[in-house]
């Protein structure tokens, strides 16, 4: 088996010691990982309790005999998906027929040729991983394709408008431009300017948003100043802070150290605060407190601004159900930053809390794993 690949665990049913040591040895000498049980009763009570790779079964056993504990086997949910190889003194044929009747997937005929018994046992448990690992990229296939679907119908709803009012503004300005209206075409640019940076968001949005569902984001998780990051962030929106007089109340050490990828907490953060922002009352107020315990270290942010109904609350990070809705000045989002924000929180084994009442403000927290000062130095 490959170096880095799990023992398989194998799962013996006798109820002779003699034969369990038998196969035992044979088995760990192999390489595999070995279980017993002495009668089918006893096999029934712990085949759950693992992940077994193959049962060895024995046939002739009295009390529940091999037929018996294979037919209660067949209606476990996760004792199924177990190949059994029965063992069997008698090999008639009738015997046989019944034990592939009953799910059986090979057999070996007493006195075993231990060689043999290896060989089949090795096939078996190949032929059950190989269905696993197809089982493991079926479901990513699945997956891709729900991403692909998903996808398009986010360019399909939240591209149109803004491309429709892409073109009408530069039919206008043409228009206004024929006609000598030159303070019209440069108001229309500005609306221009505005659409335009709107979609080049939402591509940007949906273009993490893939990486990140297909895994093909490299997180790199290393000691960051949230503090630090905090600071970034408002610089970056403080134009917005201006123009609708948010008023700030900050509550922060001068450090506070946390294990997250440099790159995703920039992004988390300045999703966080512009959202805060976006949906705050002009004159308004957005309080920022970064707060450090005994393992970990949060942001909080809360805002008095519109809120966010239950049923809204509810899908919040759903793709699909959650739309981006425009501002308290008609700002507009691409409907997926909260969603990119809770993704790579998890990434980063963070976790982002909301809590919101309708028309009246919402409470976000994002908690990460704290890290100390001196993990940050080289």
């Amino acid at each position: 088996m490959p170096k880095n690949e799990t023992p398989p665990h194998i799962l013996i049913v006798d109820d002779l010691p003699q034969n369990i040591q038998l196969i035992s040895n044979v088995l760990i000498n192999k390489g595999y990982k070995v279980s017993f049980a002495t009668s089918g009763i006893k096999a029934l009570k712990i085949v759950d309790k693992s992940d077994y790779d193959l049962i060895i079964l024995d046939i002739a056993m009295p009390v529940m005999d091999g037929f018996e504990t294979m037919k209660h086997l067949a209606k476990g949910v996760k004792s199924r998906e177990i190949p059994v190889l029965f063992l069997t003194a008698h090999n008639t044929s009738e015997e046989v027929v019944k034990a592939f009747q009953l799910g059986a997937s090979d057999f070996v005929s007493k006195p075993f040729n231990l060689a043999e018994l290896a060989i089949r046992v090795r096939n078996l448990v190949e032929l059950k991983r190989s269905r696993e690992e197809l089982r493991r990229q079926n479901a990513e296939m699945l997956d891709l394709l729900a991403v692909r679907d998903k996808f398009f119908d986010i360019v399909a709803h939240d591209l149109k408008n803004p491309v429709n009012n892409l073109t009408g503004f530069a039919k206008l300005m043409q228009r206004a431009k024929k006609e000598g209206r030159l303070e019209k075409v440069a108001e229309l640019s500005d609306h221009f300017e505005v659409s335009a940076e709107h979609i080049a968001k939402i591509v940007q949005d949906l273009l993490v948003w893939a990486r990140l569902q297909v895994g093909r984001m490299l997180c790199q998780p290393a000691a960051n100043n949230m503090v630090s990051n905090v600071s970034y962030a408002l610089n970056a929106i403080n134009d917005d802070l201006l123009r609708k007089d948010i008023k700030l109340d900050l509550s922060m050490p001068a450090q506070a150290m946390v294990w997250f990828d440099p790159s995703m907490l920039s992004e988390v953060i300045r999703s966080l605060l512009s959202n805060a922002v976006k949906y705050s009352r002009p004159g308004g107020k957005v309080s920022v407190r970064v707060s450090e315990h005994a393992e970990s270290t949060s942001l909080y942010l809360e805002d008095q601004g519109v809120g966010i109904s239950a049923d809204r609350l509810a899908d919040l990070f759903v793709l699909g159900k959650h739309r981006s809705t425009q501002g308290t000045q008609n700002e507009l989002g691409s409907g997926l930053g909260l969603i990119i924000a809770k993704r790579m929180a998890e990434l980063n084994q963070a976790e982002l809390r909301f809590f919101s009442i309708d028309k009246e403000g919402t409470k976000v927290e994002l908690i990460c794993k704290k890290a100390a000062p001196s993990d940050g130095l080289d």
